[in-house]
């Protein structure tokens, strides 16, 4: 299945990743987009970002992208 999510604004990216579960998903989501953020480069890795947001839990993260992805199923019909 694949899943997808967009970073809130002002940045909006749009992250996706093949997986298995919801779980699955929500970790590849997560680590998709720390990699591509860390690719950009500097302390503020998202350019369109003008305030400082506050650090989020592990688990308010999981919870975030749990709430906003969405999953298409890409199996066979019939």
């Amino acid at each position: 299945m694949t899943y997808t999510f967009m970073c809130p604004s002002p940045c909006n990216r749009m992250i996706r990743v093949d997986a298995s579960s919801d779980d699955d998903a929500i970790r590849k989501l997560i680590q998709a987009g720390a990699v591509a953020c860390r690719r950009v480069g500097g302390q503020n890795a998202c350019k369109e970002a003008t305030t400082r947001m506050y650090p989020l839990t592990a688990g308010q993260l999981c919870e975030v992208v749990r709430l906003s992805m969405t999953a298409e199923d890409h199996g066979s019909s019939g």
